[in-house]
């Protein structure tokens, strides 16, 4: 979804609206919750059905009302990115980065990437890894190695 274009779709069926209405009072804790509600929303269901991003399409893209609402148990990533990020330091010095950032106090607020299968998943990372890096896509796999 974040690399693909949305095109205009209906807004959300009449069994979407319900299914998004159980996950929202199970799991909805934060404060835009309830507005995912609304009936301007249209949903992103994981694969599982248990979690939920409610958004509007607009223009050839869409946007997203807050956090994905999700169980507890369906935090799969944030354990493999922490694995990540405490395990291949050595490539690129998240830890050194972080706590440079970390001297300017910034509010630090959660991001979330929607891909539409996990199977698409190495050819987003791929993409945002060259977006960032133009045609230095090898220079990550060099340790040490410094990108300008």
């Amino acid at each position: 979804m974040l690399l693909q274009p949305v095109f205009w779709r209906n807004l959300a069926t009449t069994n979407e609206r319900q299914r998004a209405k159980e996950i929202v009072e199970q799991y909805g804790r934060f404060s835009l919750a309830a507005f995912t509600l609304l009936n301007n929303k249209s949903y992103y269901f994981s694969p599982s059905g248990n979690s939920v991003i409610a958004y509007v399409p607009q223009g050839r893209g869409a946007i997203a009302l807050g956090d994905p609402i999700v169980p507890v148990e369906d935090r799969r990533l944030e354990k493999i990115l922490h694995y990540l990020y405490e395990h291949l330091n050595h490539f690129y010095n998240f830890k050194g980065l972080h706590t440079y950032k970390d001297k300017f106090h910034p509010h630090w607020e959660a991001r979330y990437l929607v891909y539409p299968s996990l199977a698409a998943l190495p050819d987003v990372v791929v993409a945002l890894i060259r977006a960032d890096s133009g045609d230095r896509l090898f220079d990550y796999f060099k340790p040490g190695a410094e990108t300008k």
